[in-house]
């Protein structure tokens, strides 16, 4: 961007070598543009895809950053400056002022799951008023709160007047809690206490929830919760694992398959003896990576921000992981 004012509260985004990114804008008073903030790749990532997301990126900045920001331009996005005089010459201020896409309002919001604090993103048609039905997403397997394959979904969900939460689990994303430890049992309770901070704020109909997951422990995991939760009204569970042991084993060939029930069985014995077990990276050793999978990966813009190392011991808990045994129980009205 050459030096000059540009139009009010108008940003440009460069990008850089380190694959970063520089806000700039309004002019000082030498005619120079100054730095806001650099958006990490992850950053970029999200507001490249959404730009929506940019909203809560800044506002995690504007938290923990002493007077400045909020940020910067891209498509759909309205900014506009925070007073009329003329910024200081080291610090840009502007304000977000709008995020637009299509109708539709994202706020950042956290709930406590266990006493962890876990983060998510309420996707909420502009316009809406009164209490709107809603729906609760899970991320799944290895997928995280903001990944762009579930846009899509959330648009058609906001556009027929639902608002939709999706969160990060405990120790994943934004969320709180011990990074690399994959549990479904935790995850399981993570999505029901969302469902219960759904049914707790006042601009929502505690009434009409709806269960949706997506992809592997994510269909999953919504048959599950939609068993356990009476008060879901609906649930759509998208290729769900069903049976997580099928799952792994038919990843493998035989012998492969018998090696890991081995290594599972082997680890479990030296934490038993140690207190010490293997850490594998979790679509290595628990999945198993493969040429065509890797071509055809729809996470590709959140796989550098997952665990790349969890505890051998998390393949019990898949394992042991059968939504099919509850399917029966799921009636929603």
């Amino acid at each position: 961007m050459t030096a000059g004012a540009p139009p009010d509260g108008d940003f440009g985004f460069r990008e850089r070598r380190a694959g970063g990114l520089e806000a700039r804008g309004l002019a000082d008073e030498h005619g120079a543009a100054r730095v806001l903030f650099r958006l990490d790749p992850r950053e970029l990532s999200c507001a490249r895809d959404d730009p929506r997301a940019l909203h809560p990126i800044v506002e995690r900045r504007a938290a923990r950053e002493p007077v400045l920001i909020e940020v910067a331009h891209a498509p759909r996005i309205t900014l506009a400056p925070l007073a009329e005089q003329a910024p200081a010459p080291d610090c840009v201020v502007a304000r977000l002022t709008s995020c637009i896409s299509e109708g539709v309002r994202t706020d950042e919001v956290t709930f406590f799951s266990d006493g962890v604090r876990l983060h998510g993103f309420l996707h909420r048609p502009d316009q809406a008023s009164g209490r709107r039905p809603f729906v609760v997403q899970g991320p799944g397997w290895m997928g995280l709160a903001d990944a762009k394959l579930y846009q899509p979904y959330h648009d058609a969900f906001t556009k027929a007047g639902f608002a939709v939460l999706i969160f990060d689990y405990r120790g994943f994303g934004a969320s709180e809690g011990d990074r690399g430890t994959l549990s479904p049992a935790w995850q399981l309770e993570d999505w029901r206490n969302a469902f219960a901070y759904m049914r707790g704020r006042d601009d929502i109909d505690p009434g009409r929830g709806a269960i949706f997951g997506s992809g592997g422990t994510g269909g999953g995991n919504a048959i599950l919760v939609a068993a356990a939760e009476p008060d879901a009204r609906a649930t759509i569970s998208q290729v769900p694992v069903a049976d997580g042991s099928d799952w792994l084993h038919r990843m493998r060939q035989e012998h492969e398959w018998v090696a890991f029930l081995a290594s599972v069985d082997e680890d479990r014995r030296a934490r038993a003896s140690t207190g010490k077990g293997t850490s594998v990276h979790p679509r290595e050793g628990i999945m198993i990576e493969t040429a065509e999978r890797r071509a055809t990966a729809v996470k590709a813009d959140v796989d550098s921000r997952i665990p790349t190392s969890v505890p051998l011991a998390s393949a019990q808990g898949i394992l042991d992981y059968r939504p099919i045994d509850v399917a029966s129980r799921v009636r929603n009205l």
